[in-house]
């Protein structure tokens, strides 16, 4: 499977979020006290378009991406606190350490041990009672048909030649009853953990216009 990267040549043509999601900023007004200091991670910030409403609603923001181009620009606007990784590897933060973790669909971008890996980190990172959000898209979405398939895993779509995809690397699109499980079922080492978080809201939303159907999941997650 040869998968490109395409983050950067992305950000170089200014593909890349400019304002905060209208999913996470729901989620930040309805589970954080405004100016409570608590600290929240955005998982793959890209330019930093979430962080803003961190910022504005007097939260400790942190944010974590694998494009040092379009960290650069998330620098120029938020100072502190901006870091390059994957969080599929170990990242140098302490053990339950953030109130809540944002993931607007960069999880999904990675492979599915990738993902595993990654989940199992926010797990340990995250606090008791501690918040996840995390989206990622159906395999409903009328592009996919534009990527090709992976063989390990038939979720999982690469080497996109156009539609809203064009710019990823891979797109892990799996059913709502399989990513349900995957939250609730982690794998480590090729072992099955199960979960410590409790799924407490599911949002399926959809898009529709002549050219192509986008469906995607937003989940929200509390750690036990």
């Amino acid at each position: 499977m040869n998968i490109k990267n395409n983050w950067d040549n992305s950000v170089k043509k200014k593909h890349y979020n400019v304002y905060p999601n209208e999913t996470v900023v729901r989620f930040i007004f309805n589970y954080f006290k405004k100016n409570s200091k608590k600290k929240i991670l955005d998982l793959g910030c890209g330019a930093g378009s979430n962080l803003k409403v961190l910022k504005d609603q007097g939260l400790d923001y942190y944010g974590l991406d694998s494009s040092r181009l379009a960290l650069k620009i998330a620098i120029k606007s938020y100072k502190k606190n901006i870091y390059f990784g994957n969080f599929a590897d170990q990242i140098n933060f302490k053990d339950r350490f953030f109130d809540g973790i944002i993931d607007r669909m960069s999880l999904g971008h990675n492979t599915e041990q990738n993902i595993d890996k990654a989940l199992i980190n926010i797990k340990k990172k995250l606090k008791k009672g501690g918040f996840f959000l995390t989206m990622f898209f159906s395999n409903k979405c009328s592009d996919l048909k534009f990527g090709k398939k992976c063989k390990k895993n038939k979720f999982s779509y690469y080497n996109f030649s156009k539609g809203q995809f064009k710019y990823c690397d891979i797109v892990f699109a799996p059913t709502l009853q399989y990513i349900k499980k995957k939250l609730k079922n982690v794998k480590d080492f090729g072992l099955t953990i199960k979960s410590s978080f409790k799924i407490i809201d599911i949002v399926e939303h959809m898009t529709k216009s002549k050219k192509t159907n986008s469906v995607f999941y937003s989940i929200i997650l509390q750690k036990n």
